[in-house]
C-alpha cells in the first residue's frame, strides 16, 4: 500500500509538470536527459521519448549562446540556483530562465518575461514540482531496493534451511566419512540445481578429489582425482583460515586453475574442519553463473557446515572407546596419586614418593620391574627399585651404578625430555647384551621436577607386548603425577620452613619493639616529669618557657611514635578473627567520631553501597578510619570537602574506594604512601606520623587484599583497597 501511495504520487508531479505551458527539462550529472515535458521537447523538434537519454548539448539548436552553457555549468559546480534573461532565437525574444540543483544534475525552466508576482509564483511552483518529484523518485526507489533486499534474503535463508534439512537426518546417525561426503556432495548438487560438485581430502601435498557430482570434464575428473598442489591458493587459503572461499568471474579471476576450467564461470571451496584442523574441503563449480548469489552462498555454507558438524561427529564416534580406555587409566593414576596426597606430612621424602609410584606401575603390568635412576658423578644411581631384576649380575651391575653415556635407555629421556619406549628392548642400548636377554619390553620416562629433569623411571617387562596408546598415557600421567607430587612436597617442606623464619622473625621484632618501647619510654616519661618540675622553677624567664614548650612537644611526639610502633609491630601477630563485616556500618560509625574534627566544616559525604565483607571487623574499622580520617585532614583547605566511598565487584575480589578532593600528591610518590613514618606534606601543613596508611597496607596485606593510591596535586586523592570473596 504504501509504495502503491508513492507511485500515486509521482504521476500527480509528472501530471502537474506536463501541464505547465512553459519548458521544462532536467538532465542527470553526465548532462543527459532524464525528463522533458511537450513544450520543451516541441521547442527542439522531437518528441519527449526520443529526447530522454540524450546529451543536452546534442539536442540544443545550432548557435548555442556560449553565456547560456556558462550559467547551466555553474548552476552544476556551485550546486546554487541561478535567474537570468537571454535572447531566444526559437521564440524570437527575450525570455526568463530559471536553473536549480536537480539530483546530481539540474533542472530548467524557461519562460517569457512577464510581470510582477505572477512569474515568481509559477517560478516558485516549477521548482517545488521537481523537488516533489525528486523526492517521491527516491523513496519509490528506496522502497523496492528494501523489498528486493527482503525477498533475497528470505529466499536465501529458504533455500538454507531446505538443503540443511536434506541433510540433517543423515549426519544424525551415519558415522562413515565416506558416506557422509557422498551424500553432502550430492545434497549441494541438487540444491545448486547445476554445474559440479566434489570432496577432496589431502594426501602428502595434495588436494585429492574422492567424490563427485554433476558434469565434469574428463580432463577436469582426471586433474582432479590425481590432484591439485596444496600450496595453490585456491585450497590453501580456506585450509589455513577455516573460511569458505567463494570466486566470482572464475575465467577472469587470476586463479591459476582457472586456464584449465574455463567450463565453470564461479567457484567456491569450503574446509572441512575436525578438532580446529582442515580435514577435506568440498567444492562447488557454476557453469551458467559467473557471480555467487546470496541464496546459493547460504546453501553452500550450510551444507559444508553440517558436513563438518557430521565429520566431527564421526571422529569422536570412532575416538570414543580409546578415550574411554585412557579416561580409565588416568582417573586410576588420579585416584591412586591423591590416595598418595592425603597421606603425605612434611617428613614424606621423595624417594618415598617415587616407590608408590613405581608400585602404581608394576600393580598394573605384567610382571616385570621398575627402577627410578638419577646421574652422578658420571654414572646412573639407581635410588628405588621395585620388583625382582630377573638376573643377579644384572642386580649387580644396577647397584653399582651403569655408565652415564653408555645406557642410552636412560640417557635418551633424560636428554630430549622426552618418554622412550621400546616395544622390543633391544639389548645392545645398555651394552648389557648378556645380562638383558630376558627383557622383552621397556620404557623410560624423564621424571621432571618444576620443568627440569631430575631423574629417570624405567619400566621393563619380561614379556613382550607393543605399548598401546593406553598404556603410554598411564605411564606418562603416572610420571607427570610424580613431578607435580615432588614439587608439592618440596614446595610444602619450604613454606614450612618459611612459616617458621617468619614466626621467629615476628617473635623477634615483637621483642625488639617491646624492649625499645620500654627502652624508651623510660627516658621520655623522665624528660617529661622534669620539664613539669622544672616549669614553675622558670616562670619569669619566656625564652626558657618557650625552649621547654619545645622540649615537651618533642617528647609528647616521640611518646605518640612509640606508640605508633608498637600497634603497626601487634599487626603483624596474632590471628585474623574473620567475620561477616558490612562495611557499611563502620563507614558510618567512622563518620561519627570524625564529626569532632570537622566542626566548623562543610564537608559533604557521598557513600554508595558498600558490600559485607569476611574479615576482621576490628581491623578493618581501623582501615576506614584511618582511610577517611585522612580524607577529612588532607581536604581541609577546601571550602567544602567532598569525600566519596563505594565498592566494585570484580573477579575474585571487592574493591573498596575512598576519594577526596583535598590537595592530592604527586603520582611519582605513590609508593612512598604506604612507607613507615614517610610522610609527603610537612608536619607544619598537616599533622600525623606517617603510620596510618602503613597500618592499612598492613592489615589488608593480612587479609589477602592489595592497596594503592592515585592522585595529583591540587586534584585530590584516591585509595583503593581489595578483600578476596
Amino acid at each position: 500500500m504504501k509504495s502503491e501511495s508513492l507511485s500515486s504520487s509521482l504521476q500527480h508531479a509528472s501530471a502537474l509538470l506536463e501541464a505547465l505551458t512553459e519548458p521544462v527539462f532536467a538532465v542527470d550529472g553526465q548532462w543527459r536527459l532524464v525528463y522533458i515535458n511537450r513544450q520543451a521537447a516541441a521547442e527542439l523538434g522531437a518528441a519527449p521519448l526520443e529526447l530522454l537519454g540524450q546529451q543536452l548539448w546534442d539536442c540544443l539548436p545550432q548557435g548555442l549562446d556560449p553565456a547560456l552553457a556558462a550559467e547551466y555549468r555553474q548552476v552544476m559546480q556551485t550546486r546554487q540556483a541561478r535567474q537570468f534573461g537571454l535572447y531566444s532565437p526559437v521564440r524570437g525574444r527575450r525570455v526568463e530562465v530559471h536553473a536549480f540543483p536537480y539530483g546530481d544534475g539540474i533542472a530548467v525552466h524557461t519562460r517569457d518575461l512577464p510581470s510582477g508576482a505572477v512569474w515568481e509564483t509559477a517560478r516558485g511552483d516549477v521548482a517545488e514540482l521537481f523537488e516533489l518529484r525528486s523526492m517521491l523518485e527516491q523513496r519509490v526507489a528506496a522502497r523496492i531496493a528494501e523489498l528486493v533486499r527482503r525477498n533475497e534474503e528470505l529466499a536465501a535463508e529458504t533455500a538454507a534451511l531446505q538443503a540443511f534439512a536434506s541433510f540433517t537426518e543423515l549426519t544424525g546417525r551415519e558415522t562413515s566419512l565416506d558416506v557422509l561426503t557422498q551424500a553432502a556432495v550430492s545434497v549441494l548438487h541438487r540444491a545448486l540445481g547445476e554445474g559440479s560438485t566434489g570432496y577432496y581430502a589431502q594426501e602428502g601435498d595434495l588436494w585429492k578429489q574422492r567424490v563427485w557430482a554433476g558434469h565434469m570434464e574428463p580432463g577436469t575428473v582426471t586433474a582432479a582425482e590425481t590432484g591439485f598442489a596444496a600450496d595453490l591458493p585456491l585450497f590453501a587459503w580456506p585450509a589455513t583460515s577455516g573460511e569458505a572461499l567463494f570466486v566470482d568471474e572464475w575465467r577472469s579471476s587470476g586463479h591459476l586453475l582457472a586456464a584449465y576450467t574455463p567450463e565453470y564461470g564461479a567457484v567456491a571451496i569450503y574446509p572441512v574442519m575436525v578438532q580446529g584442523q582442515t580435514v577435506g574441503q568440498l567444492a562447488a563449480g557454476l557453469r551458467e553463473k559467473t557471480r555467487w548469489s546470496e541464496r546459493d552462498r547460504a546453501v553452500f555454507r550450510a551444507v559444508g557446515r553440517a558436513l563438518s558438524l557430521a565429520a566431527e561427529r564421526a571422529d569422536l564416534t570412532r575416538t570414543l572407546s580409546l578415550q574411554k580406555e585412557e579416561l580409565a587409566a588416568r582417573n586410576a593414576v588420579l585416584e591412586a596419586f591423591a590416595e598418595l596426597g592425603r597421606g603425605l606430612s612434611l617428613h614424606t621424602g621423595p624417594l618415598q614418593l617415587v616407590r608408590c609410584a613405581q608400585e602404581l606401575i608394576l600393580g598394573l603390568l605384567p610382571s616385570g620391574y621398575v627402577v627410578y635412576a638419577e646421574p652422578e658423578e658420571g654414572r646412573w644411581r639407581f635410588r628405588v627399585q621395585v620388583g625382582d631384576l630377573g638376573n643377579a649380575e644384572l642386580q649387580a651391575a644396577v647397584d653399582a651404578g651403569l655408565p652415564f653415556e653408555e645406557t642410552r635407555n636412560l640417557l635418551t629421556p633424560w636428554q630430549t625430555g622426552r618418554p622412550f619406549y621400546q616395544d622390543n628392548y633391544d639389548t645392545h642400548t645398555d651394552e648389557l647384551e648378556t645380562i638383558t636377554a630376558h627383557v622383552a619390553t621397556t620404557a623410560a620416562l624423564p621424571v621432571l621436577v618444576d620443568g627440569v629433569p631430575r631423574g629417570v623411571l624405567a619400566v621393563a617387562l619380561f614379556e613382550r607386548r607393543p605399548w598401546t596408546q593406553t598404556d603410554r598415557v598411564f605411564l606418562e600421567t603416572v610420571v607427570r603425577s610424580l613431578g607435580l607430587a615432588l614439587e608439592r612436597a618440596a614446595g610444602a617442606r619450604a613454606l614450612a620452613e618459611k612459616q617458621l623464619q617468619l614466626e621467629q622473625v615476628n617473635r623477634d621484632l615483637e621483642a625488639f619493639a617491646s624492649s625499645v618501647s620500654h627502652d624508651l619510654r623510660a627516658p621520655v616519661r623522665h624528660i617529661a616529669s622534669f620539664a613539669g618540675l622544672l616549669r614553675p622553677l622558670i616562670a619569669d624567664e619566656p625564652r626558657a618557657r618557650r625552649y621547654l614548650d619545645i622540649i615537651e612537644q618533642s617528647a609528647g611526639r616521640m611518646n605518640t611514635l612509640i606508640e605508633s610502633m608498637l600497634t603497626l609491630s601487634r599487626l603483624g601477630s596474632g590471628e585474623l578473627q574473620k567475620t561477616d563485616v558490612a562495611l557499611a556500618e563502620l563507614v558510618d560509625e567512622v563518620q561519627t567520631e570524625l564529626a569532632s574534627e570537622a566542626e566548623g566544616r562543610r564537608i559533604e559525604w557521598r557513600v554508595g553501597d558498600l558490600p559485607v565483607v569476611r574479615g576482621d571487623a576490628t581491623l578493618l574499622r581501623q582501615v576506614i578510619h584511618n582511610l577517611l580520617g585522612n580524607a577529612v585532614k588532607y581536604s581541609r583547605p577546601r571550602e567544602t570537602a567532598v569525600i566519596e566511598v563505594w565498592a566494585e565487584a570484580a573477579e575474585h575480589e571487592q574493591q573498596i574506594h575512598v576519594r577526596d578532593n583535598g590537595v592530592g600528591f604527586d603520582p611519582e610518590c605513590a609508593g612512598r604512601l604506604f612507607e613507615v613514618f614517610k610522610r609527603l606534606h610537612s608536619p607544619e601543613e598537616f599533622e600525623g606520623h606517617g603510620v596510618g596508611l602503613a597500618s592499612v597496607q598492613r592489615i589488608v596485606t593480612r587479609h589477602g587484599g592489595r592497596v594503592w593510591a592515585a592522585g595529583r596535586p591540587g586534584e585530590g586523592a584516591t585509595f583503593t583497597f581489595t578483600l578476596p570473596v
